[in-house]
């Protein structure tokens, strides 16, 4: 299934457990948080927003809907 905007998602990578990432991103993947998808950004990936308000960009790869 095509993820589009709107959709609710989880993060399925586990390379974001890292300590590269933002500290929300790490809790998300940990817990599996549901975020949400604001809009595709063109060449680079998804725009996805947490229920904090946090914004980061995602490969779609990375993604799953829930």
């Amino acid at each position: 299934m095509k993820i589009k905007v709107g959709d609710i998602v989880t993060i399925k990578n586990r390379k974001y457990l890292s300590n590269e990432y933002p500290k929300w991103i790490k809790e998300s993947v940990e817990n599996k948080i549901q975020l949400k998808v604001i809009k595709p950004i063109p060449m680079k990936g998804l725009l996805v927003r947490s229920s904090l308000g946090d914004k980061y960009i995602f490969n779609r790869t990375d993604l799953r809907v829930v």
